[in-house]
């Protein structure tokens, strides 16, 4: 019988030891780096593996913020982040999740991914007034999980090239105006497609 006392403590963050607002990418894996640039979150601040290991004590580190799911390994310590149940950005629409289980005296995981009712969401979307009380960030959400796709961080991508076409680089807040123009002018359909 294990006893807690006896399993090795975990360190969770919601972006980086050092920041919650912070990227934690797994940029020993080629492969799973492209899955973060086609995501468009390669620009972002982020943090490596190694810098983020060396902040902990604990051998497992669990980081989230970036919605993709990854499990990395270096130096004997376990480094995951388990994904999105609601918004996945990685391309694959499912709720996204991780298992970990405590075996052989270490921790393990397992990443997960279960099918959605996308319908079903769809329709409480609708029905709770979410979609049209949300606006265009709310539909930009909804694609999100219906596709796996980053489209709220193109819609905000689009957001802000017009905001400094307008005479507003680098602003915090963004004119309603802008919003407005921004949303009626992005391009949903291309969004919406898988």
């Amino acid at each position: 019988m294990v006893r807690w006392r006896d399993i090795a403590p975990i360190r969770v963050v919601h972006g980086t030891p050092a920041s919650s607002a912070g990227h934690l990418f797994p940029d020993h894996d080629a492969a799973l780096m492209e899955v973060f640039k086609r995501a468009g979150m390669i620009s972002r601040h982020h943090a490596s593996v190694d810098e983020a290991i060396a902040q902990v004590n604990e051998t497992v580190l669990i980081c989230g913020h970036s919605h993709i799911a990854w499990q990395q390994e270096r130096a004997g310590r376990l480094v995951v982040n388990p994904g999105s149940v609601g918004a996945p950005i990685n391309g694959n629409p499912r709720a996204q999740y991780a298992l970990l289980t405590w075996r052989d005296g270490r921790w393990h995981a397992q990443l997960r991914a279960l099918s959605y009712d996308w319908a079903r969401t769809r329709a409480n979307y609708i029905a709770s007034g979410l979609l049209e009380a949300g606006g265009g960030m709310a539909r930009a959400f909804l694609l999100n999980a219906e596709t796996g796709r980053n489209i709220a961080g193109e819609l905000l991508a689009h957001v802000y090239r017009l905001a400094a076409d307008a005479g507003f680089p680098n602003c915090d807040v963004v004119p309603d105006v802008i919003w407005d123009r921004a949303v009626a002018t992005f391009d949903w359909d291309a969004a919406a497609k898988n």
